[in-house]
């Protein structure tokens, strides 16, 4: 599935390492997807319409995080994490 602006669905897109990325996509086409623009960097797309546990989301967005934030911000996460 192409993520298109021509895609009238809920969807999320988030940073990814590259072959996470192709791994999400050929074992869940159906959610998630290559999105226009960011494909190039990474990204992936996601569906929320469709049958995905919050904890995947979450851990999904929790490592778009750490990818693009700086280092200092990651640093904080992670010992507000262990305290």
């Amino acid at each position: 599935m192409e993520g298109h602006h021509d895609v009238h669905f809920p969807q999320l897109w988030a940073a990814s390492v590259p072959d996470f990325r192709a791994f999400l996509i050929e074992e869940r086409p159906e959610i998630f997807f290559l999105p226009a623009y960011v494909t190039h960097r990474g990204w992936v797309g996601v569906r929320l319409d469709l049958d995905l546990k919050f904890e995947e989301l979450a851990d999904l967005l929790d490592d778009a995080y750490r990818l693009i934030a700086p280092p200092s911000l990651v640093q904080q996460m992670d010992e507000a994490q262990t305290s």
